[in-house]
Order: C-alpha cells, then sequence, then structure tokens
C-alpha cells in the first residue's frame, strides 16, 4: 500500500483563488481555503499606488504597480492559509498548480477585459513559486507539479459538476471531507489535487 501523502492544490489568480489539501491514499480533503480578494481590494492597492509616487512625475507604470500590491496581497494570504493548514496536520508534502495558459487568440468580445489583464496571474505566481521555494518545495525535487488547466478541469468536470450542484451542502458527494469546498476557486484546486494524486498513484503502481 501506498504511503499516506498530503497533495496541496492551488488555484492561482490575482482576485481570486483557492488551496485545497488532498490526503492520499485513499483521497480524503483534509482542508480547503478561499484565497478571493477581500472587497475594495483593487481601489484600495490603487489609492496606495497614489501615495506611493506622488514625487514621480510622468514615468511610473500606476497599473502595473497596482497589481504587484496586489498580488504580495495575495501572497500573504496563501501564507497565512499555508501557515495555518501546516500548524494544524503538517507540512504538505507536493503541491499541484493550476499553470498560465495564454488564450487571448482565442478571446472573444466579451472577455476582453480578462485577457486584457491576463498578466495578472503569472504576476502572483512568481510570488507563489518563490514562498515555495523557501519552504523547500521546487520543480526539481519533485514537490511542486503545474498542470494544464484545460486537461485537469476537463478530465474532472463530472466531479466539479456534481460538487457545484450539490442540493445537501451538508454531505459530500467525491471525496470524503469536500464539503469544506464551496466555490469555483477551491473547486478547480481539489480538481488539480484530484489529478496527481491519480498520476502519482498510478506512478507508485508501476514502481511496485
Amino acid at each position: 500500500m501506498a504511503e499516506k501523502i498530503k497533495i496541496g492544490g492551488i488555484d492561482p489568480g490575482l482576485a481570486s483563488g483557492g488551496f485545497v489539501v488532498l490526503e492520499s491514499w485513499p483521497d480524503k480533503v483534509i482542508a480547503a481555503y478561499s484565497l478571493v480578494e477581500k472587497k475594495g481590494g483593487a481601489k484600495k492597492a490603487r489609492a496606495e499606488v497614489d501615495q506611493l509616487l506622488t514625487f514621480i512625475d510622468g514615468w511610473s507604470d500606476n497599473e502595473f504597480t497596482a497589481a504587484a500590491l496586489r498580488a504580495l496581497a495575495w501572497r500573504d494570504s496563501f501564507i497565512a492559509a499555508l501557515d495555518d493548514f501546516e500548524s494544524n496536520h503538517g507540512a504538505v508534502d507536493v503541491f499541484a498548480i493550476e499553470s498560465f495558459v495564454d488564450q487571448r487568440s482565442r478571446a472573444k468580445e466579451e472577455k476582453a477585459q480578462l485577457i486584457r489583464n491576463r498578466w495578472h496571474t503569472p504576476l502572483v505566481m512568481g510570488h507563489l513559486a518563490q514562498v515555495l521555494e523557501d519552504r523547500g518545495a521546487t520543480m526539481r525535487n519533485h514537490k511542486v507539479f503545474y498542470q494544464n488547466a484545460g486537461i485537469v478541469i476537463r478530465q474532472w468536470s463530472t466531479e466539479l459538476s456534481a460538487l457545484k450542484s450539490r442540493s445537501d451542502r451538508s454531505q459530500d458527494v467525491v471525496v470524503p471531507g469536500d464539503v469544506a469546498v464551496t466555490n469555483d476557486h477551491t473547486r478547480k484546486a481539489l480538481a488539480h489535487a484530484k489529478a496527481l494524486s491519480l498520476r502519482l498513484q498510478h506512478k507508485e503502481m508501476q514502481c511496485q
């Protein structure tokens, strides 16, 4: 039997995100954290930029500076969630992170604003990678895995639909403990953790 491990699934995003930790095997959700930006976060960042840059005229990139401040806030929220989890349950063994796929060429008119700000997610992911590296988790030591959402979310679409449409919010529908998974961001984070769990279990079976 494979040794139990804790898999952290992460859906990163400047205004939103989710962090779900899955214990494998058998799979069960230990904790779920919503990393959605606090109401007024973008406005607060713009106001701080106005204060920071009053002494510089003309060349400042206010939009990027505001996004950078918001990315720092997201980083701090993730660190707080990770600290909370590890203080109660111990270290996360591996992380499954939704990668960034630039789909500008497939953009529709109604998604123009989203596509224009597509660089926001990589900004957050840079901070995320540094936080994890500071804790000893990197791609090279096989503790960080980036996964394509276009593949993972499609693969787990049935389970995601069941989570989203469940009628009894007190009942698990996919894995034990998934009542803690309550919004799109934590659902996506769970899908990434589940996908990595399956991949690692398959590799474990091949090595036996």
